[in-house]
């Protein structure tokens, strides 16, 4: 009998497939030197949570030994809730996702600008999604009819409906899998078979993934990306540093016509900063639609 435990999407294994997409991290001989790359696992959960609320500040919540400790309790789905970790009150991120997308959207591009590995040779951007796609298709709890605040203008599309995906907004995609994994998936311990599965016991030492979800979809993805028109917010790599004002520094929430649709073909690296600066690094194909008229 199949294992309707297995996989399970939720919070911790959003989060651990996420993680293989990071940005190429430093060597660990620059670690000891005191470098930090602003990549570690607490720095990226602290941008999604940013994600979710832009106002939660790591330092004054919890210390930096506690909030790691949360981090790695989330991923592994020990629990539902880490104890800093503001996911109890989740109401004012599903309004904003209904009613005013723009604003999350741009967060979320702000959390991919500074932690995902996009456009690159290493296709993790399209391994991830892919991952994800066969994630909910394999999750036998998620029903057909069930919708996903996905589609590029914070649109609804069905798990029916993905299996045929060939074209994906990845900033719009992860975030309807971020909101609904925290929305859909209060119980972030449901994760805990899948994690075991992919990230497998080493007798106390880290839990490195071992999984290959993803590999089940055969066709091709393509990835739009969503871009804004003004440079995007730089979210402090050091979330714990002593300067805390640093943690604190958002722009104004953009109007909705701030955001705009760019379709990118492989291979190409795009470099945005400023309303009329774009740094474009060979590009195969390119079509970008500018709202307004």
């Amino acid at each position: 009998m199949a294992n309707i435990d297995y996989p399970r999407l939720c919070g911790g294994t959003f989060f651990t497939l996420l993680l293989q997409a990071r940005k190429q991290r430093t060597k660990p001989r620059q670690h000891i030197k005191g470098e930090r790359d602003g990549l570690s696992d607490s720095e990226v959960l602290f941008g999604l949570i940013k994600v979710v609320d832009p106002d939660f500040d790591a330092i004054t919540n919890t210390t930096e030994k506690t909030f790691k400790g949360n981090t790695s309790d989330f991923r592994s789905c020990k629990k539902s809730k880490g104890t800093y970790l503001p996911f109890n009150e989740t109401t004012i991120f599903d309004n904003r996702m209904k009613n005013g997308y723009s604003a999350p959207l741009q967060k979320m591009c702000d959390f991919i600008k500074n932690f995902i590995d996009v456009g690159t040779s290493s296709e993790k951007d399209i391994r991830l999604v892919k991952a994800l796609l066969e994630l909910i298709d394999s999750d036998q709890s998620i029903n057909d009819d069930q919708v996903f605040y996905i589609g590029e203008t914070g649109t609804v599309v069905t798990k029916a409906e993905l299996r045929n995906t060939t074209m994906v907004c990845l900033q719009s995609f992860l975030l309807g899998v971020w909101h609904f994994a925290l929305i859909e998936r209060k119980d972030n311990s449901i994760g805990k078979d899948t994690f075991d599965i992919w990230c497998p016991a080493t007798g106390g030492g880290v839990r490195e993934y071992t999984g290959n979800i993803g590999n089940g979809i055969t066709r091709t993805i393509n990835l739009k990306m969503a871009t804004v028109a003004d440079s995007l917010e730089i979210i402090s790599d050091e979330p714990f540093a002593e300067n805390a004002e640093q943690n604190n520094k958002y722009e104004p929430e953009p109007s909705t016509e701030q955001i705009n649709m760019q379709t990118l073909h492989r291979p190409m690296v795009v470099n945005q900063s400023g309303t009329n600066n774009t740094n474009i690094a060979y590009v195969e194909s390119l079509t970008i639609s500018n709202g307004g008229g």
